[in-house]
């Protein structure tokens, strides 16, 4: 074999050449290296990758919030009591100042569920009140009205407001709103207008409105049937939830009312407050109210007019006077005067007023006098100035308006006054006018006991106090005007008993 020959040939098969061991060695050391260098590379990239800013994820956009069907508004306005004829309106007072209470309620003619719900409203607040007040204490007072909030189609809405006084600060309000459909001759409670869960769902609402207003207790708003009694029914199918002060939110935050949407009003209705809310939205004309079938007694022509008033100073004269009309008895009374030829004066309270202005024009046609017995018969003494004045004002422009003759004298409900109701008199050049004889008839409710007192307290310049609100009390005055007049005694106006030069803010109880 040459020296020069192919180191690979002749090898046996399988063979190791000499050199083999040296080129792994190589190989391993190369491969090692190449992982060395892949290595520091990786390394040098995440090193270099966690010095850098990290991106933040994507947030995951949130759900929008659902928009609350519901927004707080000023309470709604509500209707001229003139707008509905014929409506029967029964007052109820009394002259305690222990225990003041000035109840007005309203029915309709031959439809017995608005008279009947009214008068379980009334009763329960009159418990209530009743439980709470304390009979040793003086100031106590509860006070009724009503407002009408719905003439629409075959619907009538009536609202009724409370105040009770037993002490303390302030006296609580109350409200409670009803809906007559007439021809069912059917009266439905604010709260019934909603289902339960329709309750449930308004209260949430209503909470969310009011705390969005920055109002509210901070907690849910109770879905109880008390939290809804005034829910007013609106021209555009909304829904306004109307709460007393301190029912939802703090007392100074005054009346507060939440306007829920039609949608979600018609979402929480009942079958029947769907019903209503149809009416209430139909844009009908009021179907009306049918007077009661009277039979109407001959009217006497009125008392000559006098060139001269009565000189007091010289005859017995004494003055009858009737607060609290005029109501459902005062037209019976207007005929008796007429037909004794007597003059009265009549101390009138506003509401009642606005609802019948025509018993008003004829007191002043027929020479009677007219004065104020405020808007809705509050104690005046518990009253600041402007409460007051509004009372006064108002009453005074109702009575202008029906009659033409603007009053100037003032009966304060119960004869209570203070330095505040004295200072608005003298300001408004208006005198107080209180009496020297109370019949007690808003007590005794007796023509009988009524006439005894009457005649038992008549002196020369008395004033006698009754009001024209009692049945007993119209059937009393023929016997007491003729048992007065063979006495001797002349009947006159407080006018033309006191004078016309009367003070301001001064109290008057007789001649």
């Amino acid at each position: 074999m040459s020296p020069h020959a192919s180191p690979s040939r002749g090898l046996p098969p399988g063979g190791s050449s000499p050199a083999r061991p040296q080129n792994r060695a190589v190989w391993v050391v190369a491969v090692l290296v190449a992982l060395l260098v892949v290595a520091a590379g990786v390394t040098f990239f995440l090193t270099r990758a966690s010095a850098q800013p990290s991106a933040q994820p994507s947030p995951t956009p949130s759900p929008t919030a659902t928009p609350v069907p519901a927004e707080r508004v000023d309470p709604p306005a509500v209707l001229d009591p003139t707008s509905v004829e014929n409506l029967e309106i029964h007052q109820e007072s009394t002259a305690d100042t222990g225990d003041a209470r000035s109840i007005s309620t309203v029915a309709i003619p031959g439809e017995h569920s608005l008279g009947r719900a009214f008068g379980r409203f009334v009763d329960a607040t009159t418990q209530a009140y009743e439980a709470a007040v304390d009979p040793t204490a003086t100031g106590n007072e509860l006070n009724v009205g009503w407002d009408l909030v719905l003439a629409q189609g075959d619907v009538l809405g009536v609202h009724a407001s409370t105040y009770a006084f037993t002490g303390g600060a302030n006296g609580e309000l109350g409200s409670q709103t009803f809906y007559t459909d007439l021809p069912r001759a059917t009266t439905t409670w604010s709260a019934d207008l909603l289902t339960a869960d329709g309750r449930k769902q308004a209260a949430e609402w209503a909470g969310a409105a009011l705390a969005a207003a920055g109002l509210g207790f901070g907690e849910p708003v109770p879905s109880s049937e008390d939290t809804f009694r005034d829910v007013r029914l609106g021209p555009d199918g909304a829904a306004t939830l109307v709460f007393s002060p301190g029912l939802v939110s703090a007392r100074a935050d005054g009346e507060l009312a939440v306007r829920l949407e039609p949608d979600a009003t018609r979402s929480v209705l009942s079958a029947v407050g769907k019903q209503l809310a149809e009416v209430a939205a139909s844009g009908a004309p009021f179907m009306g109210i049918a007077p009661p079938p009277v039979e109407e007694p001959p009217v006497a022509a009125p008392p000559p007019a006098s060139p001269d008033a009565p000189d007091c100073s010289v005859l017995k004269c004494i003055a009858l006077t009737f607060d609290d009309g005029p109501g459902k008895y005062t037209s019976q009374l207007l005929d008796t005067l007429a037909e004794k030829q007597a003059r009265a004066t009549f101390f009138l309270v506003g509401r009642s007023v606005q609802a019948n202005p025509d018993l008003v024009r004829r007191e002043v046609a027929e020479g009677h006098a007219v004065g104020n017995h405020t808007w809705s018969h509050p104690d005046l003494s518990k009253l600041g100035t402007d409460q007051i004045s509004q009372e006064l004002q108002s009453t005074a422009d109702a009575v202008e308006a029906a009659s033409g003759v603007r009053p100037t004298l003032v009966r304060p409900p119960y004869g209570a006054t203070s330095d505040t109701v004295t200072s608005v008199l003298s300001q408004r050049n208006e005198p107080a006018i209180l009496w020297n004889v109370d019949t007690e008839d808003w007590k005794n409710k007796d023509s009988a006991m009524t006439s005894e007192r009457a005649l038992a307290g008549a002196r020369p310049g008395a004033i006698l106090l009754m009001h024209d609100i009692h049945a007993s009390t119209v059937s009393a005055v023929p016997g007491i005007v003729d048992s007065l007049r063979a006495a001797g005694y002349t009947l006159v106006t407080v006018p033309d008993l006191l004078g016309h030069d009367l003070v301001g803010g001064h109290k008057y109880f007789n001649r």
